[in-house]
């Protein structure tokens, strides 16, 4: 979960969801995060994280926050079925992204077996929220005056 502080401190209340069931918690962990790193996120509501992927890591490659992610953030490695993991391979890399995403991220990939084959990621949102945001970084070796398109389905 992701919340923005409305001042320096912030409260955490630890409730029972049960009669006679002691208020518990595992772990806390409270991180600073750039004012924009998350220029969409307005300071009325907290952001629950569903995913994040490293699409084109190796099964026990995860980006395991800081230092890595230098935000403390969490990627999972995940090569869906139909593509192949590659690693971008430039000498120098422009990264125009949003939110900081770690080189890591950016630089491991997947890629269709084929130019006429497509790539699916399938992921679900939670019934419970009707606010979803989702962000794609894409990497490619190309002219920066090509551009490139994508489609979307719901």
């Amino acid at each position: 979960m992701i919340y923005v502080a409305k001042g320096d401190t912030t409260s955490i209340c630890l409730a029972r969801t049960h009669d006679k069931q002691f208020p518990f918690i595992t772990l806390l962990k409270s991180w600073p995060v750039p004012d924009k790193i998350y220029a969409q996120m307005t300071t009325d509501r907290a952001w629950f994280n569903g995913y994040r992927y490293n699409y084109g890591a190796a099964p026990e490659e995860w980006i395991l926050e800081y230092p890595v992610d230098t935000h403390n953030r969490e990627w999972k490695p995940m090569t869906p079925p139909g593509s192949v993991a590659i690693t971008a391979t430039f000498a120098s890399l422009t990264a125009t992204t949003a939110n900081d995403s770690p080189v890591l991220a950016i630089i491991q990939a997947v890629q269709a077996l084929s130019p006429s084959d497509r790539i699916e990621l399938p992921f679900t949102f939670s019934k419970t929220n009707h606010l979803n945001h989702v962000e794609l970084y894409f990497t490619e070796s190309l002219d920066t005056t090509v551009n490139r398109s994508f489609n979307k389905r719901e």
